[in-house]
Protein backbone atom coordinates (compact mmCIF):
# COMPACT_ATOMS: atom_id res chain seq x y z
CA UNK A 1 0.00 0.00 0.00
CA UNK A 2 1.14 3.29 -0.38
CA UNK A 3 -0.32 7.00 0.67
CA UNK A 4 -2.44 8.80 -2.31
CA UNK A 5 -2.79 13.15 -1.10
CA UNK A 6 -4.10 15.77 -3.56
CA UNK A 7 -4.84 19.15 -4.26
CA UNK A 8 -8.19 20.41 -6.51
CA UNK A 9 -8.31 24.16 -7.89
CA UNK A 10 -11.52 25.00 -9.85
CA UNK A 11 -11.98 27.91 -12.09
CA UNK A 12 -13.80 30.32 -11.86
CA UNK A 13 -12.03 30.88 -8.41
CA UNK A 14 -15.14 32.90 -6.88
CA UNK A 15 -17.63 29.62 -8.78
CA UNK A 16 -19.61 27.76 -9.28
CA UNK A 17 -16.29 25.96 -10.59
CA UNK A 18 -16.60 25.28 -15.06
CA UNK A 19 -13.28 23.74 -14.95
CA UNK A 20 -11.08 22.17 -11.90
CA UNK A 21 -7.70 20.53 -12.04
CA UNK A 22 -6.58 18.22 -9.78
CA UNK A 23 -3.37 17.03 -9.03
CA UNK A 24 -2.65 13.48 -7.26
CA UNK A 25 0.59 12.66 -5.77
CA UNK A 26 1.24 8.93 -5.02
CA UNK A 27 4.06 7.63 -2.10
CA UNK A 28 6.24 4.74 -2.10
CA UNK A 29 4.70 1.32 -1.41
CA UNK A 30 5.90 0.60 2.32
CA UNK A 31 7.48 4.00 3.63
CA UNK A 32 6.29 6.49 5.13
CA UNK A 33 5.32 10.24 2.79
CA UNK A 34 7.71 12.17 4.29
CA UNK A 35 10.61 9.95 3.88
CA UNK A 36 12.65 10.84 0.73
CA UNK A 37 11.38 8.08 -1.36
CA UNK A 38 10.65 7.85 -5.43
CA UNK A 39 7.15 9.21 -5.70
CA UNK A 40 5.09 9.91 -8.73
CA UNK A 41 2.39 12.09 -9.38
CA UNK A 42 -0.28 12.88 -12.10
CA UNK A 43 -2.13 16.45 -12.95
CA UNK A 44 -5.92 15.79 -14.05
CA UNK A 45 -7.48 18.89 -15.96
CA UNK A 46 -11.30 18.70 -16.01
CA UNK A 47 -13.20 21.13 -19.06
CA UNK A 48 -16.32 20.67 -20.04
CA UNK A 49 -17.26 17.61 -18.22
CA UNK A 50 -14.07 16.19 -20.06
CA UNK A 51 -11.06 14.81 -18.44
CA UNK A 52 -7.21 15.20 -19.66
CA UNK A 53 -4.88 12.96 -17.57
CA UNK A 54 -1.28 14.11 -17.88
CA UNK A 55 1.68 11.73 -15.83
CA UNK A 56 3.22 10.08 -14.55
CA UNK A 57 5.61 12.77 -13.15
CA UNK A 58 8.78 11.27 -10.53
CA UNK A 59 10.62 12.39 -8.41
CA UNK A 60 13.19 11.44 -5.57
CA UNK A 61 11.49 13.53 -3.02
CA UNK A 62 10.11 13.71 0.46
CA UNK A 63 6.51 14.97 1.34
CA UNK A 64 5.22 16.84 -2.23
CA UNK A 65 2.81 19.83 -2.01
CA UNK A 66 1.98 22.12 -4.84
CA UNK A 67 0.39 25.34 -5.99
CA UNK A 68 -2.15 25.72 -8.50
CA UNK A 69 -2.99 28.82 -10.82
CA UNK A 70 -5.24 29.30 -13.65
CA UNK A 71 -4.09 32.00 -15.72
CA UNK A 72 -5.46 33.75 -19.02
CA UNK A 73 -8.98 33.64 -18.51
CA UNK A 74 -8.85 29.92 -17.33
CA UNK A 75 -6.87 29.06 -20.75
CA UNK A 76 -3.84 28.64 -18.87
CA UNK A 77 -3.01 26.03 -15.57
CA UNK A 78 0.32 26.36 -13.90
CA UNK A 79 1.35 23.82 -11.35
CA UNK A 80 4.60 24.84 -8.69
CA UNK A 81 5.38 21.36 -7.03
CA UNK A 82 7.50 21.46 -3.93
CA UNK A 83 8.93 19.80 -1.24
CA UNK A 84 8.80 19.77 2.19
CA UNK A 85 12.06 18.78 4.63
CA UNK A 86 12.50 15.13 5.76
CA UNK A 87 9.81 14.09 8.23
CA UNK A 88 7.65 17.29 7.79
CA UNK A 89 3.88 17.29 5.99
CA UNK A 90 2.05 20.53 5.03
CA UNK A 91 -0.28 20.19 8.43
CA UNK A 92 3.05 20.96 10.53
CA UNK A 93 3.37 24.46 12.29
CA UNK A 94 5.39 26.81 9.18
CA UNK A 95 5.44 23.93 7.08
CA UNK A 96 4.59 26.27 3.68
CA UNK A 97 7.43 28.57 4.68
CA UNK A 98 9.72 25.65 4.31
CA UNK A 99 8.89 24.27 0.97
CA UNK A 100 11.51 23.90 -1.52
CA UNK A 101 10.17 24.52 -5.34
CA UNK A 102 10.97 21.34 -7.42
CA UNK A 103 9.77 21.82 -10.91
CA UNK A 104 7.03 23.49 -12.54
CA UNK A 105 4.35 22.52 -15.57
CA UNK A 106 2.00 24.55 -17.34
CA UNK A 107 -0.69 23.75 -19.77
CA UNK A 108 -2.31 25.36 -22.27
CA UNK A 109 -5.62 25.03 -23.70
CA UNK A 110 -6.74 24.57 -27.41
CA UNK A 111 -10.00 25.76 -28.38
CA UNK A 112 -9.24 23.68 -31.87
CA UNK A 113 -8.41 20.72 -30.03
CA UNK A 114 -10.87 21.37 -27.51
CA UNK A 115 -8.88 20.33 -24.25
CA UNK A 116 -5.47 21.13 -22.33
CA UNK A 117 -2.14 20.20 -23.51
CA UNK A 118 1.63 20.94 -21.72
CA UNK A 119 3.89 23.50 -22.65
CA UNK A 120 7.00 22.07 -23.30
CA UNK A 121 10.23 23.57 -21.56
Amino acid sequence: MHLVTGKLAGYPEKGPFTEDVYVQFHGASGRSYVDRTKKHFFVFITRNQSEVVFGPYKLIAAGLDCDITWADSGNKVIVDVFEFPVGITAYDKNAHELRTKRLTLQFVYNSEAGRFFPIAK
